[in-house]
C-alpha cells in the first residue's frame, strides 16, 4: 500500500496539510496569496481553482454535460452536483431531517424553512 506523505503549508500559523501539490498550491492561491491565474474567455471572473473556471464557462457556452439517466427523465446540468440532487426526485433520497419532528427533505434550503416555520423558538 502507497503511503501518502503530508505536505504542510509554509505560511505562518497555517495548519493546512495535503498528500497532493496541487491541493496545497490551490488553497495557498486561494487563501494566503488571493492569485487567480484562471481568468474567464467570456468576462472578468478569475479563479484559484482551474475546475471552479471550467464550471463559470459553462454559464457562458450552455453546456449541461451531465445527464439524468431515468427513463423518462432527460434533463441534463452544467454541474455534477446539481444532477446529484436531481437525482433525489427520483430516488426519494431525503438526506435533510429535522431533529425536533420527523420532517425530512431532499434539499437543505427546504429544512432551513421548515425549521423556521415549524420551529420559530429554535431560531435560525
Amino acid at each position: 500500500m502507497k503511503e501518502h506523505i503530508l505536505v504542510k503549508s509554509h505560511w505562518p500559523g497555517c495548519s493546512y496539510k495535503s498528500a497532493h501539490s496541487g491541493y496545497l498550491k490551490r488553497h495557498e492561491r486561494s487563501i494566503h496569496t488571493g492569485e487567480k491565474p484562471s481568468k474567464c474567455s467570456h468576462c472578468d471572473y478569475a479563479t484559484a481553482d482551474k475546475s471552479h473556471l471550467n464550471k463559470h464557462e459553462r454559464s457562458h457556452t450552455g453546456e449541461k454535460p451531465y445527464a439524468c439517466n431515468w427513463d423518462g427523465c432527460g434533463r441534463t446540468f452544467a454541474d455534477s452536483s446539481n444532477l446529484r440532487v436531481h437525482e433525489r426526485i427520483h430516488t426519494g433520497e431525503r438526506p435533510y431531517k429535522c431533529s425536533h419532528c420527523d420532517y425530512a427533505s431532499a434539499y437543505k434550503a427546504d429544512l432551513n424553512r421548515h425549521r423556521r416555520r415549524k420551529h420559530p423558538e429554535l431560531g435560525n
